[in-house]
């Protein structure tokens, strides 16, 4: 189905248009009649390629979503599916999650920056009467059970159609990626985005497995200032610890899920004396390295603290996105600076060039 005003040419199920006039019931004596007809089709033909990402798109929640045109205006509903929007389509974003920040605003296409913050009072709060005011064409969701109805039904009252995308683990951004551009187009980049993740999350893989079990490192993920806060292992905003080949300290009981939050006390991690820590703020990284408490860790005493990148957003979680992809190289090469693997510095340049539009000089690279 297509948003052209009026009808619309026949169409196979991958949207090619099909026409059934045989050549012989042209009118021979009318050269003229024949080229006005002919032009036409090939009218019709543009308008139906033209307007093929509008009308009725099916999500990644299987749902068909109705659109009266190709949305001009965005709100991204979430973090992650910010950072999404951020890449495909950013000048079309009507606010985000993301805090303007000097240091992160640099690496951002022009079109993302000086957007309205749409949180109202803590993380993911949703104000309706802004998000109305703004006039958004459509409403980009993460496909999740509780939420994603909750979300829908408040778009509802202001009726914006919901979109949702499946991006809880690194593995579902190319198919997430492909699924946006039939929404806001851009299927050529899209698919160059797709690739670069599939190509390397193969390497990625490839690294990993050559590194054999008795030689895997144990890490700790600290995740609050305090780094008293941790993600267990079964947790999608922990899987870069998986993903670089490391080993959670902190197992799970549970089901796997994007979240599980985890707090310990210092006796506990003591307990589980980590071969490595990484931490989500640079405060944890100076409480564990002078903290008296912590002075027998094994990662205090051998100096393996680090501290995650964060430009333009963290590279393990909060928000999680695609840039997991480079949290997972950057802690492979923590763990194992001896092993293969891919090479950080020219996928952290494919990546914001590809991702975000920017080339990074050699000084940006190495800070």
């Amino acid at each position: 189905m297509t948003l052209a005003d009026g009808p619309v040419p026949p169409v196979d199920q991958n949207g090619r248009a099909h026409f059934r006039l045989p050549l012989s019931s042209l009118p021979k004596r009318s050269p003229t009649m024949r080229y006005r007809l002919f032009s036409l089709l090939a009218a019709l033909v543009v308008l139906s390629s033209a307007t093929a990402s509008a009308g009725e798109v099916v999500d990644m929640s299987g749902r068909q979503v109705s659109l009266t045109d190709r949305p001009a205006r965005v709100f991204a509903a979430m973090s992650t599916t910010t950072t999404l929007v951020l890449s495909v389509a950013p000048e079309r974003l009507i606010g985000t999650y993301l805090g303007s920040n000097s240091k992160a605003d640099r690496f951002l296409p022009a079109g993302a920056l000086g957007k309205p913050l749409m949180e109202v009072a803590g993380v993911q709060t949703i104000d309706i009467e802004k998000v109305a005011q703004a006039k958004p064409d459509v409403a980009i969701s993460l496909a999740v059970p509780g939420i994603g109805d909750r979300f829908r039904g408040d778009m509802a009252r202001i009726g914006v159609p919901v979109f949702e995308v499946k991006a809880e683990r690194l593995e579902d951004y190319p198919a997430a990626f492909r699924s946006l551009s039939t929404l806001l187009g851009e299927a050529e980049r899209a698919e160059a985005w797709a690739a670069l993740l599939e190509r390397r999350l193969a390497e990625l893989k490839a690294a990993r497995d050559a590194i054999p079990a008795a030689a895997r490192r144990r890490v700790y993920y600290a995740e609050s200032p305090n780094g008293m806060t941790t993600q267990c292992a079964n947790a999608a905003r922990a899987e870069v610890l998986a993903l670089g080949g490391a080993i959670n300290t902190v197992p799970c009981s549970g089901p796997t899920g994007m979240a599980f939050t985890t707090t310990i006390d210092p006796e506990m991690l003591l307990l589980l004396d980590p071969d490595i820590i990484v931490a989500r703020f640079p405060q944890a990284r100076t409480a564990f390295m002078t903290d008296t408490r912590f002075q027998k860790l094994r990662a205090v005493r051998e100096g393996r603290i680090f501290v995650i990148p964060d430009l333009p957003f963290n590279w393990f979680d909060r928000p999680p996105s695609h840039f997991r992809l480079l949290g997972a190289i950057w802690l492979m090469d923590c763990l194992y600076p001896d092993r293969t693997k891919p090479d950080l510095a020219a996928t952290t340049r494919e990546f914001m060039r590809l991702f975000l539009a920017r080339d990074l000089s050699a000084d940006e690279l190495a800070n």
